[in-house]
């Protein structure tokens, strides 16, 4: 490819959403791969004068250099940092899993519809028993006829953290999870003493059943009003939430987006018609004691698949980011142990959202203004009587 054609495909994908984490990637390119000396922010333009220079420089290297660059361009990335958890059990301790997923992934591992490639050597600690790894993947268009690899659908790259002592794993840099599933699976398939079970909290959840409320919304709003102050975060904002019931005669999903939704009314009705909350954005705030800074976090949870927490884009580390999520795991686990949930959560929804006036409450206090002002109005008891009894059949309004 001229250096030309690399230009236009450079300005066309820095003007795409995630041109941010493109940029960060084509930098630890240049840094790991060629020891280029970045050690400050730069802008797009001067990046692409330091590749063009490398180029310059290297020009016997100059196609390798851009077919490695294209790749990074084209690769797909995540909007904003997803973390997908897994159960995962094993008897290795952290340096034999490292050494145990080398020798899975020695060379390009092919799996089902997927290549795995291992990016770089893992990275282990013996004191956390805790495992990292990235690896790079392709997914491959299969013909249904010829069973044939036609093109490639998505690639990029992606990191899995194994927490031994806590039996997790936790995926991030993308939120696919066919991707998730058919790793774990090719990493189970190719190695010994290792399991693995995807984390679905909706069918976890099913222990809560006995309620007026669904399970997962049960669950939600516990997290709400009362677990995230619990482990150190405060509520400042509920951005979006995305309803189910199957039982709806018309309307079965819905996503509503706005600031503090549960002071809404039709959110209210649909809590209390036993709509599940299967998604939620919030915004949490918690001051480090430690830094004597603010923590201030955009995020999902999405409960209806697997068990995804996503962070808006943020300035925080990935270390940080995975710590919040390991603590809202842990708050859910804990919800779904105690016996006392149901009715915790059940209390919770009913001082909370008892003041709050529903479109139903509005048109039921409407209609009884109407029925009192023509009692007010209309000769003789007997009409008066008839009308009582009219809005009593018709609205049950007394």
């Amino acid at each position: 490819m001229q250096i030309e054609q690399f230009q236009k495909l450079y300005s066309q994908k820095m003007r795409e959403r995630n041109a941010t984490k493109r940029l960060n990637e084509i930098s630890d390119y240049l840094v790991t791969q060629h020891s280029l000396d970045i050690s400050e922010e730069l802008s797009k333009q001067e990046y692409l004068l330091h590749i063009i220079q490398l180029i310059n420089d290297n020009p016997e290297e100059g196609d390798d250099i851009l077919t490695d660059l294209i790749l990074i361009l084209n690769d797909t990335y995540s909007v904003g940092e997803p973390y997908l958890f897994a159960q995962v059990n094993t008897n290795l301790d952290a340096r034999q899993l490292s050494n145990s997923l080398r020798n899975v992934f020695d060379d390009i591992k092919s799996f089902d519809s997927f290549d795995f490639e291992l990016v770089e050597r893992p990275i282990y600690d013996d004191v956390k028993q805790s495992v990292e790894i990235k690896i790079r993947y392709i997914d491959w268009y299969i013909n249904n006829f010829t069973q044939e690899r036609e093109r490639d659908l998505s690639s990029g790259n992606i990191v899995l953290h194994f927490l031994i002592n806590e039996k997790l794993c936790l995926m991030t840099k993308s939120g696919y999870n066919k991707l998730f599933s058919k790793l774990l699976s090719c990493i189970e398939e190719n190695s010994t003493e290792f399991y693995s079970k995807n984390i679905y909290i909706q069918n976890r959840a099913k222990s809560l059943r006995n309620s007026q409320f669904a399970p997962l919304t049960l669950l939600a709003s516990h997290l709400i009003y009362k677990k995230f102050t619990d482990i150190g975060f405060k509520v400042q904002n509920i951005a979006s939430l995305t309803f189910n019931n199957e039982n709806a005669p018309y309307v079965k999903n819905a996503k509503l987006g706005g600031n503090n939704l549960l002071r809404d009314g039709d959110v209210v009705e649909r809590i209390f018609r036993g709509d599940k909350i299967t998604k939620f954005s919030v915004s949490l705030f918690k001051l480090d004691e430690v830094s004597n800074s603010a923590i201030i976090t955009n995020l999902t949870i999405d409960l209806k698949g697997i068990l995804k927490i996503t962070f808006d884009d943020t300035e925080f580390s990935d270390r940080i980011n995975l710590d919040i999520a390991l603590n809202i795991y842990n708050a859910i686990e804990e919800l779904l142990l105690n016996v006392n949930t149901i009715f915790e959560a059940e209390e919770l929804i009913q001082e909370n959202l008892k003041n709050v006036v529903t479109s139903g409450q509005l048109l039921t206090r409407f209609i009884q203004t109407i029925k009192d002002d023509l009692v007010e109005i209309l000769p003789g008891d007997d009409i008066i009587e008839k009308v009582n009894e009219y809005f009593r059949a018709k609205y049950d309004i007394k």
